[in-house]
């Protein structure tokens, strides 16, 4: 019996020449645990106005990237 080869075993260089998509990554998390965290982090600045969420958020952004 033949059996069928699984993509990610196959080098990238090769995957390239043969046209083969890349293998997709597992996620870390899971699309409901995103959203959690999502309403845990806006619960944590509902008390403030839109402007100082837009500017709390956009400095938090900021930080990450670094």
């Amino acid at each position: 019996m033949s059996r069928a080869i699984d993509l990610a075993d196959i080098p990238a260089d090769i995957r390239k020449k043969m046209n083969l998509p890349t293998p997709r990554r597992a996620r870390s998390m899971t699309k409901n645990e995103v959203r959690t965290a999502a309403i845990r982090v806006l619960a944590v600045i509902a008390d403030l106005t839109p402007g100082e969420r837009s500017r709390v958020l956009a400095h938090a952004a900021k930080v990450n990237a670094l």
